[in-house]
C-alpha cells in the first residue's frame, strides 16, 4: 500500500503566494464529493489498497469520485481515505493508513490523471501521484465542515467548499464569490468548476444551484426533488448545462438539450421544461369545465342567431 502525503508542516493561511490557501467564502461543493456510488463497486478493482479476491473490502462508505481525463475509468474514495480504481485509473496511494482527524469527504484528479487530491472535513489535503500541495484549511477556524474539493483546469490549484457555502482557494484558484451571505435552505454539498476555471457552480442538498464567475445558471432541482437528496453537480462537455446527481443513483440534466443531449447511457436525461408538470387528475375537471363553457356559448349563439331554413 502506498501512503499519500498530507504536508501538515506546509500548511499556511497567507493571503497570497503559491502554495497558500486563502480563507475566503464561497459556495457549493464538487461532484468529486458528490456521487455516492457504492453500487459501482461491483466491478473489478485495480491497485486498490483493500481489494481482495472477491472484490474491494469497504471499511467506510464511499464519499467521492473522480473520472480519468479520457473518461475510461475513475477513482472512488472512502471516508477512511481508501482509494479504489476502475478502468484505466491508476492507483497513486491512499490515506487509509493515515491517522485522520476528520473523515475524507472529497476527491479531485489532476488534469493528466497522474495523481489526485483528497480532502478531509477539517480541510486537510492529501496528495498522491503528481498532485501538488497548494495549502490546506486544517489550521483555519472553519465555521462549517469542508464538503468537497475541485481542481483548476491546469492542476495548479483547487477550491475547497464548506457546507455553509464558504470557499477557500489554494494555488492558482481564483475566488469568484461565496454563498455564505445567502439564506440557504439546505447545506452545500458540491462544487464544479467551469472549463476555463473562471467560475464555478455550487449545489445544495435540496438541488439549489448557485453560479459564480462565468458559470451560467441552467436551472435547479430546488422544490422538485421528490424527497431525494442532491449530492453533486457535473458540468456538460460544452458547459451549456449540467447534471445533478441524487442519492437514488439518478441524474437530471439541466441546460439546452439541443447543445447537450445528456449522458450517453445510464439514466435518461431530464431537460428542463418551460412550465411545471401538472398531474393529469388535476387537468380533467379543468377540461370538463372548458367543454361545458364551450357548449353553453354554442347554445346561446344558436338562440340568438337561429339557422335559416
Amino acid at each position: 500500500m502506498v501512503a499519500m502525503s498530507e504536508h501538515a508542516g506546509a500548511r499556511t493561511t497567507r493571503r497570497s503566494g503559491l502554495g497558500s490557501l486563502t480563507p475566503r467564502r464561497l459556495g457549493l461543493g464538487s461532484l468529486t464529493a458528490a456521487l455516492l456510488v457504492t453500487s459501482a463497486l461491483g466491478g473489478a478493482v485495480a491497485g486498490s489498497p483493500t481489494a481482495g479476491a472477491s472484490g474491494p473490502q469497504l471499511h467506510a462508505p464511499i464519499v467521492g469520485i473522480a473520472p480519468t481525463p479520457d473518461g475510461g475509468g475513475y477513482w472512488l474514495v472512502g471516508a477512511d481515505g481508501g482509494v479504489f480504481t476502475f478502468g484505466d485509473a491508476h492507483f497513486h496511494g491512499s490515506a487509509s493508513g493515515v491517522r485522520l482527524h476528520r473523515p475524507i469527504v472529497g476527491m479531485a484528479a489532476t488534469p493528466s490523471g497522474g495523481g489526485y487530491w483528497l480532502v478531509g472535513a477539517d480541510g486537510g489535503v492529501f496528495t498522491g501521484g503528481n498532485a501538488s500541495f497548494h495549502g490546506s484549511a486544517s489550521r483555519v477556524h472553519l465555521k462549517a465542515p469542508i464538503v468537497a474539493i475541485a481542481a483548476t483546469p491546469d492542476g495548479g490549484g483547487y477550491w475547497l467548499v464548506a457546507s455553509d457555502g464558504g470557499v477557500l482557494t489554494g494555488g492558482d484558484a481564483t475566488f469568484h464569490g461565496s454563498a455564505t451571505s445567502f439564506h440557504l435552505n439546505a447545506p452545500v454539498v458540491g462544487i464544479a468548476a467551469t472549463h476555463d476555471g473562471r467560475g464555478y457552480w455550487l449545489v445544495a442538498s435540496d438541488g439549489g444551484v448557485f453560479c459564480f464567475g462565468d458559470a451560467h445558471f441552467h436551472g435547479s432541482a430546488a422544490g422538485k426533488s421528490g424527497g431525494r437528496t442532491t449530492v453533486g453537480l457535473a458540468p456538460s462537455p460544452t458547459g451549456r448545462g449540467y447534471w445533478l446527481a441524487n442519492n437514488h443513483t439518478a441524474a437530471s440534466y439541466l441546460g439546452d438539450p439541443a447543445l447537450d443531449n445528456g449522458p450517453s447511457g445510464g439514466p435518461a436525461a431530464n431537460p428542463p421544461s418551460s412550465a411545471p408538470e401538472v398531474p393529469v387528475a388535476l387537468l380533467i375537471p379543468v377540461l370538463a369545465a372548458l367543454v361545458l363553457i364551450a357548449a353553453t356559448l354554442l347554445r346561446r349563439r344558436r338562440v340568438l342567431h337561429p339557422p335559416s331554413s
